[in-house]
């Protein structure tokens, strides 16, 4: 440590001087320290002083300019040391009024004399440095203990509040860090720099006293604690892990220091001591870097904090991580669900079997259809209870080339979360040309927890669109959700955030910008799809990601997906699938033919296409442009969010595809589906040694994903087959060690 000058050029710490010492000492209340609660304290020992101020340290008895103001008034140098002021010899001390002074006459005057008979009888130490002596000590050595009996008995006032006494007195008996110790005394002294104390200490403006994480209340010790509902989750979420403890509750666990006594078991005291530790430490640590990095809320981070998991293994019989994660997963199901369905009057007819598709009328579901104004005959019980939307003239909607219709569409999230259904876990909304895979959606929605922060969709497959409305976004035809625990906060603060983005063109931007404003971010599922493509979009279902279906959008702006059907019963054909295995549907694996040289792409439930060439997986496994691009424009326009391969105009260079015919499952669990050879403009003797093929079987096992891992593609082989017009093929769980490849 460098060493610090008191005054002028004379230092008084040193290296090895203690913490605490130097606190003292390096103070800028120096003075008054040593005058009122350390008088007589630190005491000089003085040597050749060289290091000791002649007016500052306490070398006879005082400090000298206590004692002589007047003098002390007209100094010209106060830094001056006792060695400057004049010798020690065998006659005494020989004091030089020039140099102190300045002035030769002053020595004969009558205060010059008083001071020097008020020092006269110091003798310093022969050829000795100088040094200071800690006098309250029998052996002249700073101890904490001496210096806090000193301080204790100069406090004045009321006593101290005996549970802060108590609380602290337990604290200090955790085995924890000394660092996360101290930060807890913090807490229970209310001594910690929330927004509240910056602004008593004058440091912050009252305009900037809002939480970080609520941004609802000011941010004072208890508030940041225990009062917002964003902390009062996390506090929930580790009460859950550690389980049940004796006579406490979730309240008293959030100020746990003040209970210490209600749990008996000392061991047990503990632990749930270096919990709560731990867990005030991860939230500051969250809140500061908020503050001071400019990072969003993440709720997962703050619960995941790798030494609050590592403390909580203490209560947990399992793992922690698992324990999490069952907690995130546990029986989540379609009752747990609300949706909001955007239409109007006019799309209403003409889109209304999209819904039929997916709602499951006879079954739970809860949702509603909100709309400008209701239709003749909306009673349909097969498909969710429409409703009108709220009057919206209040909100301003400036955007040239939108429609103020967007308005009415965002909140339509605020108007579901009130109608406050009991056991909701998430909000889901899309449109009425949105088509969800509600069993998938369910698994996809099991990997979170509900009881956190989440907003859930994905981006358009195009990449300008992306840049226009924002990376972070989740396209709202593609279909969105919302955990619970953050729709009933997003609800309280939207309608003011509406006030500020009247200039964005869609209701999802609102609410995306309304999430960004709460600091909550885009949790990205490819399941979702919004599918801003026209045309045939074959290539992309061909090629889905390794992740279930979700949902599909845009229907009216693509062709059916079937060949020589329309667009609903396309989709009717596709849902003869999903009923068997909707986990499967659409999922790609390759495997290939060595003999013809054929690469096989198997895209369970839709389609399977041979090449009669080689390629390897990464490129097989590509997007071919079957579609076109959502709006004309540059290069930017046709640029996707996906590895794309051009689809030939030869019809003799494309793969030969057979479309899903039909589809059963045994009674011994194994799915037996048929897909027949689409005729195209290619003649079969074109096709070489694919001419004869005509149907092609695959058998597949019941996909049931772990959510626990992330999903791996599945193998297949193609199997001996008696008939010269029929390929068999077998899906399976691939090896551990197995890779994809043609051998």
């Amino acid at each position: 440590m460098k060493r610090k000058v008191l005054i002028g050029n004379i230092f008084v710490v040193e290296k090895s001087d203690s913490i605490w010492r130097r606190v003292i000492l390096l103070s800028d209340n120096y003075v008054f320290l040593m005058n009122h609660n350390f008088i007589g304290a630190m005491v000089c020992n003085l040597g050749n002083g060289l290091d000791v101020p002649f007016w500052y340290n306490c070398w006879a008895s005082n400090q000298l300019l206590l004692v002589f103001t007047e003098l002390f008034a007209i100094l010209h140098d106060d830094s001056t040391s006792i060695a400057a002021a004049g010798p020690y010899s065998a006659n005494g001390w020989e004091w030089d009024a020039v140099v102190l002074f300045h002035d030769s006459n002053l020595g004969s005057s009558f205060l010059w004399q008083e001071l020097c008979d008020f020092i006269q009888h110091v003798v310093p130490r022969d050829n000795d440095k100088d040094g200071l002596v800690w006098s309250i000590n029998s052996k002249g050595v700073f101890t904490v203990k001496s210096c806090y009996n000193r301080f204790k008995a100069k406090l004045s006032g009321p006593p101290l509040n005996q549970i802060i006494v108590k609380s602290s007195s337990h604290l200090w008996k955790v085995k924890a860090p000394s660092k996360t110790l101290f930060f807890g005394w913090r807490i229970i002294h209310n001594r910690l720099a929330t927004k509240y104390h910056l602004h008593k200490r004058g440091i912050l403006d009252s305009s900037y006293l809002l939480c970080v994480f609520c941004s609802m209340d000011e941010e004072c010790l208890s508030h940041l604690l225990g009062g917002c509902v964003v902390v009062v989750g996390i506090w929930k979420k580790v009460f859950e892990w550690i389980g049940p403890i004796e006579d406490i509750s979730l309240e008293e666990f959030e100020g746990f220091p003040f209970v210490f006594e209600k749990v008996k078991i000392l061991a047990k005291r503990s632990i749930v001591a270096v919990t709560w530790l731990v867990t005030v430490w991860c939230i500051w640590i969250r809140h500061n870097a908020i503050i001071f990095k400019n990072e969003l809320f993440s709720f997962t981070e703050c619960t995941s904090n790798p030494n609050l998991l590592l403390h909580l293994q203490h209560f947990s019989s399992q793992d922690v991580s698992k324990t999490a994660t069952a907690t995130a997963t546990t029986n989540t199901t379609l009752d747990h669900i609300v949706f909001g369905i955007a239409s109007s009057n006019s799309s209403w007819t003409k889109r209304k079997d999209y819904v039929k598709l997916w709602w499951k009328a006879n079954n739970t579901m809860k949702g509603y259809v909100f709309m400008d104004s209701l239709p003749k005959n909306n009673d349909d019980p097969s498909f969710p209870l429409l409703r009108v939307s709220q009057e919206t003239s209040r909100f301003q909607y400036t955007c040239s080339d939108g429609h103020r219709s967007a308005i009415r569409l965002a909140r339509i999230v605020v108007e579901t979360v009130a109608l406050n259904h009991t056991g909701v876990k998430w909000y889901v909304f899309g449109d009425d040309d949105t088509v969800f895979i509600p069993e998938n959606l369910v698994k996809t929605l099991s990997k979170y927890d509900h009881e956190l922060w989440y907003y859930i969709g994905a981006n358009s497959e195009i990449y300008e669109q992306n840049r226009l409305f924002g990376f972070g976004m989740a396209f709202g035809g593609a279909g969105f959700a919302i955990s619970s625990s953050l729709a009933k906060v997003f609800v309280r603060v939207f309608d003011s955030c509406m006030e500020r983005y009247h200039h964005l063109y869609g209701s999802d931007g609102r609410v995306y910008s309304c999430l960004a404003e709460l600091g909550v971010g885009l949790t990205h599922e490819p399941g979702f799809h919004q599918v801003d493509l026209t045309g045939n979009m074959f290539g992309l279902l061909a090629a889905h990601p390794v992740t279930p279906l979700v949902s599909l959008h845009h229907i009216d702006y693509t062709d059916p997906i079937f060949p020589n059907m329309t667009r609903t019963h396309a989709l009717q054909h596709l849902f003869k699938a999903v009923n068997v295995d909707s986990q499967r549907i659409l999922q790609q694996t390759i495997c290939y033919n060595k003999m013809f040289s054929w690469t096989v792409s198997v895209s369970w439930g839709y389609a399977v296409q041979i090449f009669t060439d080689h390629m390897l997986l990464p490129e097989a496994v590509n997007v071919q442009e079957t579609f076109k691009q959502w709006k004309n424009g540059d290069v930017l326009a046709k640029t996707y969010m996906f590895n794309t391969k051009p689809f030939d105009s030869n019809p003799c260079e494309r793969p030969t595809i057979f479309y899903l015919d039909s589809i059963s499952s045994g009674i011994n669990g194994i799915i037996t589906s048929y897909y027949k050879r689409f005729v195209d403009d290619c003649q079969k003797e074109q096709r070489g040694s694919l001419n004869k093929l005509e149907v092609i079987k695959v058998v597949s096992n019941k996909l049931d994903l772990n959510i626990k891992q992330a999903p791996r593609r599945q193998c297949c082989d193609i199997l001996p087959s008696s008939a010269g017009d029929k390929l068999d093929i077998a899906v399976r769980e691939c090896k551990d060690d197995e890779l994809i490849y043609m051998h």
